[in-house]
């Protein structure tokens, strides 16, 4: 069905029993993917890709079919049909690359062991800086009183040690003056 110069490579990426469908609409849910699919051929297995945080629908889904034949007559019948108004892609879905392929090359390709180690030193620092937040802050506040306390010490004792030392020049001042009459 394919041209003859990229039938090989095309057929090597290409998932045969399952299509990639795409500009689905942000409320679409697998049920309905399903449910519409369905309709075509038997589905093994369907879902929407959905946002981690929100839980809402991307805009792109994956259909499996039991049979392969199911594959392009829900191409044919389903490209452009409107769900919720948007006109859906359907077409055959590619090959989902190793694992391998697919870890983020600092890790992968790291020669040495020591940037590793040090990322996972530095995600349990994070960690146990998260979790022990609380803890953190109440010796940060202990620590903070602490030192305001021993400033205002050694403000205290500047404070003597200069009155010490205005009492010492007035005494040794006044020492003096009265060997000064002694001798005189």
């Amino acid at each position: 069905s394919s041209s003859g110069s990229g039938s090989n490579n095309s057929n090597l990426g290409v998932d045969l029993s399952t299509v990639f469908v795409s500009n689905l609409p942000f409320s679409a849910t697998s049920a309905q993917l399903e449910e519409l699919f369905g309709a075509v051929g038997p589905v093994r297995s369907c879902f929407v890709v959905s946002d981690k945080d929100t839980g809402a629908c991307k805009g792109v889904g994956y259909v499996q079919f039991a049979m392969k034949e199911d594959v392009s007559a829900a191409i044919k019948r389903l490209s452009g049909h409107k769900l919720a108004g948007r006109p859906m892609r359907v077409e055959l879905a590619r090959k989902r690359a190793p694992l391998e392929s697919r870890k983020r090359p600092p890790k992968a390709a790291a020669p040495a062991s020591e940037p590793a180690v040090e990322d996972e030193a530095a995600a349990a620092d994070v960690e146990g800086k998260a979790e022990h937040a609380e803890e953190a802050e109440k010796p940060a506040a202990a620590k903070a009183k602490k030192k305001a306390a021993k400033e205002e010490k050694e403000d205290e004792e500047d404070e003597e040690d200069k009155e010490e030392e205005e009492s010492s020049d007035a005494e040794g001042s006044g020492s003096s003056e009265g060997s000064d009459e002694s001798d005189g």
